[in-house]
């Protein structure tokens, strides 16, 4: 095998992996190359595929999409063999490489014959912070950083290999937890903020539904309020259609009335007329009357004129009172004169 870091300066070691069929992923341990060979000697309970992987340090969690060997079915069991299909998840590769400086000077520094156990505690660290561990495993990683720095210590002192790498070691693996601890609790954070945005989206989809639903109401309001406005004014209508209609009826009654009165004014002016042609006519009957009347006394007057002037003629005549009398009978005495 090939130095893991032909995958990237990120990457400085390789892992094996037990993964059970259910896709859990158990870390075996370090594959540690000598001139391109390695032998490991690991035992698990588990019923598992094992796996070779290219990682940044020894206690990662999680494997890398760097499979660089498999082996699913084992040959080497005095049972008969059987194939395990396993489905597992991979990290991807670009997760652990750097974002802000070279990785050759962030880890191997100025020195490329350090360690690798320090190669890979400066690795770890690095992506415990890139995994903004200092945020949210702050206590943890400053730890890790601690042991690195006591490993950094240890070399310059070249204390030995022995000492390095049991500081270096620890630092890996606390820096790994504090990325662990980062990465569940950004989780944790976004499950969170996915929590309050669907409480969000739902508080708002509920004031959107009440809006709406008071929107509907005042519609509604509105409506029925429109409804009695129109039967309102369609009672005001009807009203002043019958007030005009009454109105008509009263001018026609008083159109009639008035033409009433001035029939029966016409009728009286024409009785009137009448009586007055009728009076007229009895008083012009009345001295037609007294004019006859008067004739008659004249005649009357006349014939007795000529009676007496006839009975002078006779005998002499004497006027008296009773021939002032009307009477309808008389008579006369002769009377010869010797």
């Amino acid at each position: 095998m090939e130095s893991a870091n032909k995958f990237g300066l990120e990457y400085l070691t390789y892992v094996l992996w037990a993964i059970t069929p259910e896709g859990r992923a158990n870390n075996l341990g370090e594959v540690i190359l000598d001139n391109g060979k390695s032998s490991l000697h690991v035992t698990t309970d588990l019923q598992a595929g094992l796996i070779v992987t290219a990682e940044p340090y020894y206690a990662v969690t999680q494997p890398s999409d760097l499979v660089v060997a498999q082996n699913i079915i084992r040959t080497d069991t005095l049972g008969r063999e059987e194939a395990i299909d396993v489905r597992y998840e991979l990290l991807p590769k670009g997760l652990y490489a750097s974002q802000v400086e070279p990785l050759q000077d962030t880890i191997y520094g100025v020195d490329r014959k350090a360690p690798l156990d320090l190669f890979e505690a400066r690795n770890a660290v690095r992506i415990a912070r890139a995994a903004k561990a200092d945020q949210y495993a702050a206590a943890t990683l400053a730890k890790a950083e601690a042991d690195l720095k006591q490993a950094e210590d240890y070399y310059k002192r070249k204390q030995g290999r022995t000492p390095i790498g049991t500081v270096a070691r620890e630092a890996v693996q606390t820096a790994e937890e504090a990325r662990v601890i980062s990465l569940k609790r950004k989780e944790e954070e976004r499950v969170e903020s996915e929590k309050q945005a669907a409480a969000a989206r739902e508080a708002q989809a509920k004031a959107e539904a009440e809006a709406e639903a008071q929107r509907r109401q005042q519609a509604e309001t509105e409506r029925t309020n429109a409804e009695q406005a129109k039967a309102e004014a369609d009672r005001a209508r009807e009203e002043a259609e019958r007030a005009k209609q009454e109105s008509d009826l009263a001018a026609q009654e008083a159109a009639q009335e008035k033409q009433d009165a001035q029939a029966a004014q016409a009728a009286a002016l024409t009785q009137q007329q009448a009586l007055q042609a009728e009076t007229e006519k009895a008083r012009s009957q009345a001295e037609e009357s007294e004019r006859g009347r008067q004739r008659a006394e004249a005649e009357k007057a006349e014939m007795r004129a000529r009676l007496m002037q006839q009975l002078n003629a006779i005998l002499v005549t004497r006027d008296t009172a009773r021939w002032s009398q009307p009477c309808p009978t008389f008579s006369l005495k002769r009377t010869v004169l010797s």
